[in-house]
C-alpha cells in the first residue's frame, strides 16, 4: 500500500466541508491519485 501526504490548513478547515472537498479534490488530482471526473465529483463541481 502506498501511503500520500495531504496537507490542510487550519484556515481552511475553518472555512468548512465545501473548501475541504475541494483542497482534496485539488491535491489528490495534482498527485495523479484522482482522476478530473473523481476530483470534480469530491469537490461537487460542474463542468
Amino acid at each position: 500500500m502506498t501511503s500520500i501526504n495531504l496537507q490542510l490548513s487550519s484556515d481552511l478547515i475553518n472555512e468548512g466541508e465545501q473548501a475541504i472537498r475541494q483542497e482534496l479534490a485539488l491535491q489528490l488530482y495534482d498527485q495523479n491519485i484522482f482522476n478530473f471526473g473523481q476530483a470534480r465529483r469530491l469537490a461537487n463541481l460542474s463542468v
